[in-house]
């Protein structure tokens, strides 16, 4: 039998709050078109209690959506995602549900600071944990967007808040379109059409493009395709994209330091009114790996034809001087110009193999990826064991402008890698296939070793 309290009450009955009239050191913090938000005082902590507005009070639809926040808040216990400590009904707001009280400012203000990336990462990072975790529970938040993610003032830490609009397997209410525009997967705009974890994936995919707009833009397309089959299929999948993108980044990026020192000392290095001239003999190292251009009768360099590889069958290995490339020995060219231009050809024929072997069949993103950083090790190393050698007698200033000139070489086609392998949209491997793979291990391996090879001849390591 219902209590006389909730028989003059015109709501449901889950919502008949508790009363409390502790009011005190009461402040409005939000005022939107259906909410309103107050900070105050429970139980010697700051809280923040949530009402409709007073037009809105009578709306059971408005209503359903408080009822809602807090039964899905109730349930959730996460670090980033706000938490909802109960519901009571006071004088200021009428019935509400009772958070905890964040100190923080919007993420768009956040990003007005011009956070550093390590910030900005801690964010990425923060929401993935707490998407993650509200999707083991099948609930679907459906409104991430700028104003619904804080930022702590004390230690920037990412606070998720508003699941008034969000969508689960046990409510059947409120299961009508819901979103922000900008913020919106396709389907999210179609009555009925079906929602899952994909629809979050989409609206973080347009926030990590505004959080990191240049660091994980491949992330950022495949997150926000518009057909829901083609973006990642789960947090999980994400995380490791991200994970394997740093990867590669600071394997492609192992040569550029030194290369930047280079050119810009050679602009600033003394002329040397002494130097020797080039040395025309023939070179005495074995270019096993080197590449040559053949000449065809108009006098066109003609590459050799490559050869279709599966690398799904065959993983070459790799080894400190590979044969039978070329000739085992060849004439060092007179000067600079000359060993670029052969670099150059050497480094199209490995873009080609790359487009060989990443066609494969059973090829997946990790396995691309690893393929381009072996490759692009490769090419590295080739700088110093190869190319370099074909000037000898070099001056110091010859010698910082031939490196000057070679890296960067190294860096375009490492980086035409990455966009080939971004645009095939190659899928994502299973858990299973990944850690199965023993070809993937030889590859990780050997890209591994070939980096140590040439972190030593940069640096002496």
């Amino acid at each position: 039998m219902k209590g006389e309290d909730q028989e003059s009450s015109e709501y449901p009955e889950a919502l008949n709050f508790s009363r409390l009239d502790d009011t005190a050191d009461c402040s409005e913090i939000f005022s939107g078109e259906h909410f309103r938000v107050y900070k105050m005082k429970r139980y010697g902590h700051w809280c923040a209690v949530k009402g409709l507005q007073p037009d809105f009070v009578a709306d059971t639809f408005w209503m359903g959506v408080l009822e809602k926040e807090l039964d899905i808040g109730m349930e959730m216990s996460h670090p980033n995602i706000v938490k909802v400590l109960g519901r009571e009904e006071n004088s200021v707001v009428g019935q509400c549900i009772v958070m905890d009280y964040v100190d923080g400012r919007s993420l768009d203000a956040f990003l007005g600071e011009n956070p550093s990336v390590e910030k900005r990462k801690k964010v990425v990072m923060q929401l993935l944990s707490a998407m993650r975790y509200y999707h083991s529970l099948q609930i679907v938040h459906r409104d991430l967007k700028p104003s619904n993610l804080l930022i702590t003032r004390n230690g920037d830490d990412l606070k998720i808040i508003d699941f008034g609009m969000a969508d689960s397997d046990y409510h059947a209410n409120i299961k009508g379109p819901a979103y922000t525009k900008a913020y919106a997967a396709p389907e999210q705009m179609i009555a009925g059409a079906r929602i899952d974890c994909r629809t979050d994936i989409y609206a973080f995919g347009v926030l990590l493009g505004e959080i990191l707009p240049n660091r994980y833009r491949h992330v950022a397309r495949r997150c926000t395709q518009s057909d829901p089959g083609r973006r990642y299929d789960n947090v999980e999948a994400v995380e490791r994209a991200i994970k394997n993108t740093d990867t590669v980044r600071k394997s492609l990026w192992v040569a550029l330091p030194l290369a930047v020192v280079i050119a810009v000392a050679a602009l600033l290095w003394p002329n040397n009114d002494n130097t020797a001239p080039a040395s025309t003999e023939t070179s005495p190292l074995q270019y096993d790996t080197l590449f040559i251009a053949r000449t065809t009768d108009g006098g066109q360099p003609q590459a050799e034809p490559t050869v279709q590889k599966d690398i799904a069958t065959a993983v070459p290995k790799e080894t400190s001087n590979s044969v039978a490339e070329m000739p085992t020995v060849a004439k060092a060219p007179p000067g600079i110009d000359e060993v670029v231009e052969r670099f150059q050809v050497y480094c199209d024929k490995k873009y080609s193999e790359f487009l060989n072997e990443v066609s494969a069949p059973r090829m997946y993103h990790l396995k691309a990826l690893v393929l381009a950083s072996r490759k692009t090790e490769q090419m590295s190393l080739a700088v110093f064991t190869d190319f370099l050698p074909m000037l000898p007698e070099m001056s110091p200033e010859e010698n910082t402008e031939a490196r000057g000139r070679l890296f960067p070489e190294v860096m375009k086609k490492g980086y035409r890698m990455r966009e080939y392998i971004d645009e095939s949209k190659i899928p994502d491997g299973t858990h299973e296939q990944e850690r199965d793979d023993t070809e993937l291990k030889q590859l990780s391996a050997e890209c591994k070793e070939l980096k140590k090879k040439v972190q030593k001849l940069q640096y002496g390591e």
